[in-house]
């Protein structure tokens, strides 16, 4: 049995395939640790979800920012763009979203922690695991779209606690969107350039920041930062829907990586 962490696919459903296929993935019993973000801006994300849902036993997978934004859609919050449309137009829709609105916000085991944009450096395993729990409550819940519609009305950069959909709105921007941050903690949700490119000294990627939480981290998100690896960290984002590499990673002793150039 072998688990591999695969990037954002974003609908890229041609390099999905022949990655699993360079992988050897075997469904009998193999598993795919998935750092969300399974569709938009790809042309196949109906066939990526379809896909996933047909082999939902082996999948593990988080949600991303993108991936938000086609429950925004299901909720009517946001009209679906052109990327999604083909999702609800499908027979199976509620079928495969209502599994997409169940996917957490954060998966663990002893030595490695997934989600789609990282864990903020200042929470330890406990309270992320709380915030995350939250957020997926509130998506599985009838108060989801009310919730959504709060979370895009408002742009949250700090954790405000007056109430759960503030708190919980932070939380999920941390999950699904943080990248860079001030030393006092907020996100910058505007800057997505490689860290080395980076000229203010005021914001600091999170995997910089001295982590509350031991276990390493394996992310997506940040295709500017494409793949990177350090002693504690693993971004598997390397660009796929951008027309450079979809990767997985191997979860054994080795850490073996695998790419797949993006097949258009």
């Amino acid at each position: 049995m072998a688990i591999y962490a695969i990037g954002d696919i974003q609908g890229c459903y041609d390099s999905f395939m022949k990655l699993l296929e360079k992988i050897e993935f075997d469904k009998t019993k193999d598993t795919l640790w998935l750092v969300g973000d399974l569709v938009n801006r790809g042309d196949k994300s109906l066939e990526v979800l379809k896909f996933l849902y047909s082999i939902k036993k082996n999948v593990i997978s988080v949600l991303g920012n993108h991936d938000i934004r086609a429950l925004a859609s299901y909720f009517e919050i946001k009209k679906p763009n052109r990327y999604l449309l083909p999702i609800f137009k499908d027979i199976q829709k509620e079928k495969i979203l209502e599994w997409l609105r169940e996917r957490p916000l954060l998966y663990f085991n002893e030595n490695f922690i997934l989600s789609h944009a990282g864990i903020y450096p200042f929470w330890d395993l406990k309270e992320a695991i709380n915030r995350a729990k939250e957020i997926e409550n509130i998506l599985r819940s009838e108060n989801a779209k009310e919730f959504l519609n709060f979370y895009y009305s408002n742009e949250i950069i700090e954790d405000k606690k007056e109430n759960s959909f503030q708190r919980a709105s932070f939380a999920l921007k941390t999950f699904t969107m943080m990248r860079f941050l001030t030393k006092d903690g907020k996100l910058d949700l505007k800057c997505k350039i490689n860290p080395k490119e980076n000229k203010n000294q005021n914001l600091i990627p999170w995997f910089k920041i001295e982590s509350k939480t031991k276990q390493k981290k394996i992310f997506g998100h940040w295709a500017a930062l494409g793949l990177y690896k350090d002693d504690n960290v693993f971004c598997i984002d390397s660009g796929c829907v951008w027309g450079n590499y979809l990767t997985a990673l191997k979860i054994d002793e080795n850490l073996q990586f695998f790419q797949i150039k993006c097949q258009k």
